[in-house]
């Protein structure tokens, strides 16, 4: 949790440097006398997130489980259960894009293959096996510790969140995102109901 608190930390100060050559078009420059300093640190109180890793298992050539969470920067293991070849090809889904992450062959039945996953653009890998087209499976791939699965009733909950406003997406594998702007108040909830559409 600490890496992913200073590598946002790292993000947020990047982004900012980034976007100071835009507004220093608007100020005069001058010769600078007794300057000040901006200084200050960073620090993460919490509970410490271990990484989670997503597991699928090629069982009667289908993805077992069809959607899972995983964290960013994790490992992907993937088992052929099958007494068949099997080729697992994972792509980031950036939008309408997709960039092969991953692409190798299972030939064995019971062989395990473990690769890591790391993903710049998008928020989740398609999994496909290029030997069964019909094949087809999501991982959801978090970078913060804030998630959650909806359960059977499509209900979800995501606690020990800061006070403070955010942004919250809902996202489905085949229908794709659904945004919203919440205020946490501390020790407070909030709700936020989302509908998708078939398409």
């Amino acid at each position: 949790m600490n890496k992913i608190f200073k590598r946002l930390a790292t993000a947020t100060v990047i982004s900012m440097a980034i976007c100071i050559p835009s507004y220093a078009a608007r100020y005069k420059e001058v010769n600078v006398f007794d300057g000040g300093t901006i200084s200050g640190s960073v620090k993460f109180t919490g509970k410490d997130v271990p990484p989670i890793e997503a597991t699928v298992t090629q069982k009667s050539c289908t993805f077992e489980p069809f959607i899972q969470v995983m964290t960013n920067n994790s490992d992907f293991v993937a088992k052929n259960s099958d007494p068949i070849l099997h080729n697992i090809h994972t792509y980031e889904m950036m939008g309408r894009a997709r960039k092969t992450i991953t692409n190798f062959s299972q030939p064995k039945q019971d062989s395990v293959i473990k690769k890591k996953v790391t993903l710049k653009r998008g928020s989740a890998l398609k999994l496909e096996c290029d030997a069964h087209f019909f094949m087809h499976g999501f991982i959801f791939v978090a970078k913060n510790p804030y998630y959650s699965i909806v359960d059977s009733n499509g209900k979800f909950s995501i606690t020990d969140i800061p006070a403070g406003k955010y942004k919250i997406k809902a996202w489905h594998g085949t229908l794709g995102e659904k945004k919203a702007n919440v205020e946490v108040m501390a020790g407070g909830s909030h709700k936020v109901d989302f509908t998708f559409n078939s398409k």
